[in-house]
């Protein structure tokens, strides 16, 4: 997979919800990042963006990837964290109690996969739909 195909790739992807308090990178995040041992996450000042990117152990907030991650089909890098879960949601006006995907573009010359939360969309029991903006203000 070369990263010309990464960065339309919708399998880029995060979950997460309040409910889990988890935040899950799917496999082709670190895939497209050259499988990193460890990533990190910046989030933008405003909380609508984030962006993962491959790091070494001593840095700050960095999280381990597992070595078997590309071994079968349910492994990923989860990130359990209530305080920064529930920040995300609150901050984007999204429901704490709905699973949400948001698909990723990697950014070849910075290297990172980018996160916009403004492309959140509902993750219910396999099902994908795009969030009704005017719903979720009501």
């Amino acid at each position: 997979m070369n990263h010309d195909d990464i960065e339309i790739d919708r399998s880029l992807c995060i979950t997460f919800s309040g409910g889990s308090e988890c935040l899950t990178v799917g496999r082709n995040v670190i895939r497209a990042l050259m499988r990193p041992a460890y990533i990190c996450f910046r989030v933008s000042k405003d909380r609508h963006s984030l962006i993962v990117y491959g790091c070494n152990s001593k840095d700050l907030m960095s999280f381990k990837v597992p070595s078997r991650i590309f071994e079968g089909k349910q492994h990923s890098v989860r990130v359990y964290s209530k305080a920064f879960v529930l920040d995300l949601i609150d901050k984007n006006d999204l429901d704490p109690n709905t699973n949400y995907m948001v698909p990723g573009k990697y950014l070849e010359d910075k290297k990172v996969v980018l996160f916009d939360l403004k492309d959140a969309l509902k993750h219910n029991k396999g099902f994908i739909e795009e969030i009704d903006k005017a719903e979720a203000s009501d």
